[in-house]
């Protein structure tokens, strides 16, 4: 299992990544509850294995309409 650490504004997470495909996971992260405005996000595979990749393609930022 891929551990990455996600890191929003200074607080961190683990997040499990299973390769098997009945248990994957394919959202890195999601919080619904951030408030708009401007964060620092980043994301460390923290145990890597040799000829493995962990991918990470698109994001997506939704804005709250009023």
């Amino acid at each position: 299992i891929e551990l990455l650490e996600v890191e929003v504004d200074g607080e961190k997470e683990v997040v499990r990544m299973p390769a098997i495909h009945l248990t994957r996971r394919l959202d890195i992260y999601w919080n619904y509850s951030l408030n708009q405005g401007n964060h620092n996000i980043s994301i460390r595979w923290t145990n890597p294995v040799e000829g493995a990749k962990v991918e990470c393609h698109e994001a997506v930022l939704m804005n709250k309409s009023k």
